[in-house]
């Protein structure tokens, strides 16, 4: 049998470690939040808005005990095929360009958002997010808003600016190649979640 004091300093050192984790907590993800990807081309902008989310993904909060901050991590997948960018030809072509046939999921991965556990009803947060697309995986650094209303609702919103090529995607020229698509499109997601 091992001396008391062995065990005793075995517990300290995984106490100070933070290897204790308090329980978690989840929020559900709506079906009242919404995901845009909106770009521009050497003609006009447009907007392609997701327009069928079922809401059924789950964030989770995990915590140490004597942190300031907890960690919100979680999955969020939305069908590429269900983006509408309000013009029939251009939602055809974004979805093509998204290759929505072959890899019909877009997964948004947050990586540990920092919240303080004495937030006022609005803070800034930042951490570190994942995006899939066509089957390739990047991540990012994020910057985004948590709004806390008091109830058991809260949001969670914020933009990310990426390249479609760094996800092997190349924009779609229209019009025998005059209507050239920039590269660089911005995704802005709001996020309406629900404690559970």
């Amino acid at each position: 049998m091992k001396p008391i004091w062995l065990i005793i300093a075995a517990l300290g050192i995984l106490l100070v470690s933070g290897s204790f984790t308090a329980p978690e907590k989840k929020w559900l993800v709506t079906e009242e939040s919404r995901l845009e990807i909106s770009g521009s081309s050497n003609i006009n902008e447009f907007q392609c808005l997701n327009v069928s989310y079922k809401g059924n993904d789950t964030l989770y909060e995990n915590s140490n005990p004597g942190q300031s901050q907890y960690q919100l991590n979680g999955l969020i997948t939305i069908m590429a095929d269900e983006f509408d960018c309000r013009n029939r030809l251009i939602t055809n072509d974004f979805r093509k360009t998204l290759n929505a046939g072959d890899y019909p999921v877009i997964k948004v991965r947050f990586l540990g958002l920092g919240i303080h556990r004495k937030a006022a009803e609005q803070e800034a947060v930042k951490g570190q997010t994942e995006i899939t697309i066509a089957g390739v995986s990047r991540k990012y650094d994020i910057s985004c808003r948590f709004t806390n209303s008091g109830t058991k609702k809260a949001r969670l919103t914020g933009s990310k600016t990426v390249k479609l090529s760094v996800f092997g995607l190349e924009p779609r020229p229209k019009v025998l190649g005059m209507i050239k698509v920039d590269d660089t499109v911005k995704v802005d997601f709001d996020l309406v979640i629900r404690s559970i």
